[in-house]
């Protein structure tokens, strides 16, 4: 992708209260969002300007000439003063940028983001560079502020306010200091360091010794984020090409270490295993892929009964090596080499790292076969078939016949039992309650820091169980004890969208996206964040880029119709439903979609005949009951919807709970008052989720 490096004048706009209106009432917050867009984005077409992005509810412009970004911020913010209920701060700053596509990065744009959270409600800040190229411009006035030292910013930027009519205008105040990041450092000492330090070492040397009095990358940049990595596995360059389980292990355990150093965003294992024999592209690209400051990589060589590790980190910026170094050792235990190799990193940096509390040793067993095994059973987990869930859970079970002791062995397998019936009809929620539990029970008595085993009790409780309270506490204690991991935030995100906590989903799913951008399961996962609050545009936004990743989950073809028809674009759902099964008119998910698509179109009486044939049809997926009653809702047939509602909940089916169609209810007083179906929802588990969804709604009695 081409880039060009340009003077530019960057805009920034966010709506004031957004946040808070997100948490009382979503749908306001979403259609308040879509005046925003709809104020906005004519005014700034008019100035010339460029309409960069939207970040979360505020907006990013660039404009080639600073008059007409400032007369686009004045108009902007003299319209919505007009409106009750829509009030904008702005920023604007003047500097060099890099345009790559669709985006823009550089100090420019930081500069910008930095001034727009200062500025009064209604009001907008300038920095110095603009107020110089303002001169004596019809209609602009601008008055001195102060000095502040921004975030990430070097040196002191002078503020200048543009005057609107009915806004606020700030007074000249003292120079302060915006933002700035204090911290206490000690120093590790050298004995019981965990293995890999060296790898830890390395890259705290660059963050907290190196880099010490450079500016930073603006954190909220999509491309660079701030004291970030990227581990990429390294290669086994041996003769025979049979120690890839050492140069995995040592990839996997770096990883490990690395989370645990706070400060540090390290990229998941999905997203960074995605270059695994990737040899036809640069480190320097691929930082850029995973939005990193820094890649690492390196190579292990065996041969005879001796060992050569080489390890280097990267800039991802410019490809410049930051250090590397080779380690040769007699091949007789490769823990202890791990640990000597951590061990001389850290010794040779001096690191000092901010939280005396921080330990970088990793849950490793000591039986190689049993290590080499349980990597095995996580490439399996990972890529989430039913088929390779159920190699998985053998492979784990192998693990720990091995080593009896190994707990992540065993949160390992309670995760992939728990996914069963998610991603197969043959396994019920019932059936893999009792060992998915166990195994993650057994993974906390051996180790009560296990985040991984708390978060397979929450998914179990909340998804097989329907024991709401339980799922989220042992959530929230998965989320207390995890290291940055993507997967605890990406499921507690799935709870958060069973209880219609729609800003609390979307955070942690975003978080998991931001941690682990190359996993498409994130994606799909934020998709349907988005759709709880009607953001289609980002609903759409995001499964599309899960499928761009690979990930053909029935769920996603399900989302991007209802994406489209939301959005009013019609034939394009109809043009998807036509890729799909389409062979097989009695295939059910074919059926599926196609009364999707009828239902749309008002063309009853052909959806109709479709649920028929889908009643008929003898493969049925696990979510068929709710599936079927959801249908007769939107047709307005209660009879029948009441009685395949009572059935879906009979089965526990996992999608009867899950609020991700149009057609779905938040509240039973989203429903006509018939006795069937309001029956069919008066259960215990029902009634208990409907009040968690009262409260996460704003609700404080049964009138929404």
């Amino acid at each position: 992708m081409s880039q060009s490096r340009q003077l530019a004048a960057i805009m920034f706009t966010d709506i004031v209260g957004y946040t808070t209106l997100m948490g009382e009432d979503e749908q306001a917050a979403f259609e308040l969002l879509k005046k925003n867009r709809r104020v906005q984005r004519p005014i700034i077409e008019r100035y010339n300007g460029r309409w960069i992005k939207e970040i979360g509810d505020g907006v990013l412009a660039s404009f080639s000439t600073v008059s007409d970004a400032v007369y686009c911020a004045k108009e902007i913010q003299e319209t919505c003063l007009k409106e009750n209920d829509l009030k904008l701060r702005i920023g604007i700053h003047l500097g060099e940028v890099v345009f790559e596509g669709n985006d823009v990065f550089g100090d420019g744009v930081n500069i910008a983001s930095r001034l727009e959270p200062l500025a009064p409600i209604g009001g907008i800040l300038v920095s110095e560079s603009v107020n110089r190229n303002l001169g004596n411009k019809k209609g602009i006035e601008t008055k001195y502020v102060r000095d502040e030292t921004l975030k990430n910013v070097k040196d002191p930027i002078k503020i200048y306010a543009v005057k609107v009519e009915g806004a606020e205008t700030p007074e000249p105040t003292t120079t302060r200091v915006v933002d700035t990041d204090e911290s206490k450092s000690i120093s590790f000492k050298k004995m019981g360091l965990p293995s890999l330090a060296i790898i830890v070492a390395l890259v705290l040397a660059f963050f907290f010794y190196f880099r010490q009095g450079e500016d930073e990358t603006q954190p909220t940049q999509p491309v660079v984020i701030d004291k970030s990595i990227a581990v990429i596995p390294f290669v086994d360059m041996s003769p025979e090409g049979d120690h890839e389980y050492f140069s995995d292990g040592i990839s996997e355990e770096l990883l490990n270490a690395l989370v645990r150093i706070p400060g540090l965003k390290v990229v998941g294992r999905t997203s960074s295993w995605t270059y695994k024999g990737v040899t036809n592209k640069d480190l320097k690209a691929i930082g850029k892929e995973l939005g990193v400051e820094t890649v690492l990589e390196g190579s292990v060589r065996k041969s005879g009964n001796n060992v050569r590790i080489t390890a280097q980190l990267v800039s991802a910026k410019d490809g410049f090596n930051l250090w590397s170094n080779t380690y040769d050792r007699e091949f007789t235990d490769i823990f202890a080499i791990q640990d000597e190799i951590t061990a001389a990193i850290v010794d040779a940096m001096s690191v000092h790292l901010i939280d005396e509390a921080v330990s970088l040793k990793p849950t490793v067993t000591a039986n190689i076969d049993a290590y080499t095994i349980y990597l095995q059973a996580r490439q399996k987990l990972a890529s989430r078939s039913i088929e390779n869930l159920i190699e998985a859970r053998r492979l784990f079970e192998e693990a720990i016949r091995l080593d009896p002791d190994y707990d992540p062995a065993y949160s390992g397998l309670g995760r992939a039992i728990s996914l069963f019936p998610f991603y197969s009809r043959e396994f019920s929620g019932r059936e893999v309650v009792g060992p998915a539990k166990d195994a993650a029970t057994k993974a906390i008595d051996l180790n009560s820091q296990n985040s991984e085993a708390f978060s397979v009790l929450g998914y179990v409780a909340t998804f097989h169980e329907w024991d709401w309270k339980t799922g989220e506490e042992a959530f929230k204690k998965s989320v207390e004890l995890s290291h940055d991991d993507a997967e605890i935030f990406n499921f507690i995100g799935d709870y958060y969208r069973v209880v219609q906590h729609p800003t609390l989903a979307i955070e942690m799913e975003s978080r998991a996206l931001e941690l682990d951008p190359l996993n498409p399961v994130n994606h799909s996962d934020l998709s349907r964040a988005y759709a709880l609050i009607g953001d289609w545009e980002n609903a759409l936004r995001y499964v599309k880029s899960a499928q761009d990743l690979g990930f053909n989950f029935e769920g996603n073809a399900e989302l991007l119709l209802r994406s489209y028809i939301n959005l009013g674009r019609l034939e394009e759902a109809e043009n998807t439903v036509a890729g799909l099964y389409d062979n097989n008119i009695k295939h059910f998910t074919n059926l599926y979609y196609k009364t999707i698509i009828a239902i749309a179109k008002e063309e009853y009486d052909i959806a109709l005949s479709y649920i028929e044939l889908m009643i008929n049809t003898v493969e049925k997926p696990i979510y068929f009951s709710s599936a079927i009653g959801r249908f007769y809702l939107d047709l307005g047939m209660l009879d029948e919807a009441a009685y395949w509602l009572e059935k879906a909940y009979d089965n526990r089916e996992l999608r009867h709970v899950f609020p991700i169609r149009s057609s779905s209810f938040r509240l039973p007083e989203d429903l006509p008052n018939h006795p069937a179906l309001q029956s069919a929802l008066d259960k215990p588990e029902l009634n208990a989720l409907i009040e968690i969804r009262r409260k996460n709604l704003g609700f404080t009695n049964k009138s929404p």
